[in-house]
């Protein structure tokens, strides 16, 4: 059995870990297919997701570098 994390965060409590399942294509396929649904309704463009990817990763970069 492992060791349980140590610090003050993790005093008196217990970490449950369960291994993630990922879904079936079929899930997937739903998945996917919801999130272009709301995207849609709310009038995102593809233009509005890779300026956030650049945004966040940026900020990440920056993050990284101590900036």
């Amino acid at each position: 059995m492992a060791d349980k994390p140590s610090g003050p965060e993790f005093q008196n409590s217990d970490v449950l870990q369960r291994a993630i399942v990922p879904p079936s294509t079929d899930e997937f396929d739903d998945l996917i297919s919801a999130a272009r649904s709301a995207a849609r309704r709310t009038g995102m463009k593809k233009t509005d997701i890779k300026t956030a990817i650049v945004k966040v990763r940026s900020r990440r970069a920056a993050k990284r570098d101590g900036k």
